[in-house]
């Protein structure tokens, strides 16, 4: 036993953790110099001490040795020595337990000083925190509050302000905490003189230690000093490489920000910048969409308040004109004709107001499609019929190609009668008298492909490129360019797409594409 307490003792001194032997009763009856440092006690105010009042919390001290003495060891435990100064120091304590020849039971104990250990595990825990708290919200307030809250934790300030630069100003976009009322939040300062310009230039953070003891330096030093900060650390933020602003901390105390951490306060900064800058944007895109959405309204407003205006008058008219034209229908003549043509007139404005209208839908974006499974035969032939009648006044030669059988398309059958009626009445508008009209349709690869070719004058390629914009008044036609458009847009909002080839003096095609239906979609009508 004695060559073992021996083997302890060289043990003891050579390694360079504190050490210490308690016996049975509790009391320390041998330390290491190590101890002594950690302590802040001599040896001979150690020796005869009980182990357990060393510790900040006795309590708990207890229960490990008890703990050692039943289970012959504990491994790993955590408490804190209270020196003799009144320092707190984090240790972890293991210790292994010796009986000798009477039964006594005595231990030898260990301690490693965690302080740093455990200061470094807190602050990766609360970077970790911090990174998730930047990327948790878009609201700048709540990200900012959380922000300075948890970085507490791993820097001591008093102030925390995020400012901008815009052009040659800074504006502070948020300070914690709130009710600071100096600075003034929103309020713009110059840039010229400041220790943001300074960061900005060089593009990394600058401390200022003790505004009491050193020079001043920038524009704001003598502020800060008067508002009872002694230090503080400007950090840049960062978008796209750039410099947009900085991250400033400051403390009542001096020398409250060293280099050990200002990597970890410009990491943490780089982040919160592209926070700032994303919340910005989405912040700038919101307020502009949500403009976008007033004018929208604004314009809908307005076109439906304009179009109603304008066809209420038709409506006496339209009557009047029924009522009249019934009236001299069977005297015929002159009056007749002219009745007749006050009503021709009404129904062609009519028809563009119709197309007005459903053109400034398609440009606010509220012209609505319901596709759904449609045998497309039905549609075609029946505007076939529908239009024979306008070929027939004209002398015009129609003819109508079909493969069969045809697939079914996925389409909305309103909105496609609407745009072959379009493409039909155009048609026979621009061929003369005699000419010829043709639709075909077949079905392409996963598409239908509907075609009305016409012998008219032809289209340049030039005015090709025009042809759907609204709008856009063409010369040799005095069509408003309303229909194409509305077609275009009823086409696109299918699926489909329309295209126009032609040449002048060889006549015009003009085609369109409907998805095809799958068969799953079909089968499930």
């Amino acid at each position: 036993m004695e060559n073992g307490k021996e083997l302890t003792k060289i043990l003891a001194a050579a390694i360079p953790l504190p050490i210490y032997t308690v016996n049975s009763a509790g009391i320390i009856i041998d330390g290491n110099n190590a101890l002594v440092e950690l302590t802040g006690y001599s040896l001979e105010e150690l020796l005869g001490k009980r182990a357990h009042t060393i510790f900040l919390n006795e309590a708990a001290a207890r229960s490990i040795e008890k703990e050692t003495v039943e289970k012959g060891y504990v491994k790993g435990k955590e408490l804190t020595v209270l020196t003799k100064d009144g320092e707190k120091i984090l240790v972890s304590i293991s210790a292994h337990a010796r009986t000798d020849e009477s039964g006594n039971v005595s231990y030898v104990a260990a301690l490693m000083d965690i302080t740093e250990h455990k200061k470094m595990k807190e602050q990766l825990q609360t970077i970790s925190n911090l990174t998730r708290i930047i990327t948790s919200s878009t609201n700048l307030n709540e990200v900012i509050e959380s922000f300075a809250h948890e970085l507490r934790k791993v820097s001591d300030f008093d102030r925390l302000s995020i400012l901008t630069i815009e052009a040659d100003k800074l504006c502070l976009l948020a300070v914690y905490p709130r009710q600071d009322t100096v600075p003034e939040v929103g309020k713009p300062y110059p840039l010229e003189g400041s220790v943001t310009a300074w960061v900005k230039a060089n593009k990394k953070a600058h401390i200022r230690s003790d505004f009491a003891t050193t020079a001043r330096q920038f524009t704001t030093d003598e502020a800060y000093l008067k508002n009872g900060f002694r230090s503080a650390i400007c950090l840049p933020l960062f978008a796209h490489g750039e410099v947009f602003g900085s991250l400033n901390l400051a403390c009542s105390k001096p020398d409250a920000f060293d280099e050990r951490y200002r990597g970890v306060l410009e990491q943490l900064a780089a982040q919160l910048g592209g926070a700032i800058e994303n919340i910005r944007l989405y912040q700038l895109e919101k307020v502009q969409r949500q403009k976008l959405e007033q004018e929208i309204n604004v314009r809908a407003n307005f076109l439906r308040t304009l179009i109603h205006e304008l066809s209420t008058p038709l409506t006496p008219l339209l009557s009047s004109g029924q009522l009249l034209a019934e009236q001299l229908e069977p005297k015929g003549g002159v009056e007749f004709q002219l009745v007749k043509n006050i009503l021709d007139g009404v129904h062609i404005l009519n028809g563009h107001l119709n197309e007005l209208l459903e053109l400034a839908k398609g440009e606010i974006e509220i012209l609505k499609v319901n596709p759904e499974p449609l045998e497309p035969v039905e549609v075609i032939q029946g505007l076939a019929s529908q239009c024979s009648a306008m070929f027939a006044a004209k002398r015009q030669e129609f003819h109508l190609e079909m493969e069969s059988p045809l697939p079914n398309i996925l389409a909305d059958k309103e909105r496609t009668g609407q745009i072959l009626l379009n493409l039909l009445t155009n048609a026979t508008k621009f061929t003369p008298e005699g000419g010829e009209v043709t639709l075909r349709a077949k079905a392409e690869e996963n598409a239908l492909v509907i075609q009305v070719e016409d012998s008219g004058p032809g289209i340049s390629a030039e005015k090709q490129a025009i042809l759907s914009q609204p709008y856009l008044y063409l010369n040799s036609f005095s069509a408003l360019g309303l229909g194409l458009a509305v077609s275009k847009r009823l086409v696109e909002l299918q699926g489909g797409r329309i295209w126009a080839e032609s040449q002048p003096g060889k006549g015009s095609t003009f085609s369109f594409s409907l998805p095809l239906a799958s068969e799953e979609v079909v089968s499930s009508q």
